[in-house]
């Protein structure tokens, strides 16, 4: 499939997807870019997301059950990033214990591109 084909949207059909990944249910539309959590592979390379809860293209609505048969989701990696700080906070009243860490999360954003069936 050539990349004029995958970046080709047709704007007249509203279209959209449920997926599972990373732990998530996420609402994805072609065109619009989406954060996950860390996505193995380098910016460029194109992912498939195979677990597709829902699908709403061509006027035609596909509920899966869990999953609908044969369908992913393609998108490429646009970048490898930090997301914001998440402070964790412990506490024990009448006991002077207080813990405070925090982290930042490793996250992907993938740009979506169509919903393919096989």
């Amino acid at each position: 499939m050539t990349l004029e084909k995958l970046l080709y949207i047709d704007d007249s059909i509203e279209r959209f997807t449920i997926v599972q990944a990373s732990g998530r249910q996420y609402l994805l539309e072609p065109g619009k870019w989406y954060d996950f959590n860390h996505i193995a592979g380098q910016p460029g390379d194109v992912v498939k997301l195979q677990r597709v809860l829902l699908d709403q293209s061509e006027e035609r609505l596909r509920v899966g059950n869990p999953c609908v048969p044969g369908a992913y989701v393609l998108g490429t990696i646009v970048q490898h990033f930090k997301g914001k700080k998440v402070c964790v906070f412990k506490y024990k009243p009448k006991k002077k214990y207080s813990r405070k860490i925090g982290f930042r999360p490793s996250l992907t954003r993938v740009l979506i591109y169509r919903t393919v069936y096989s």
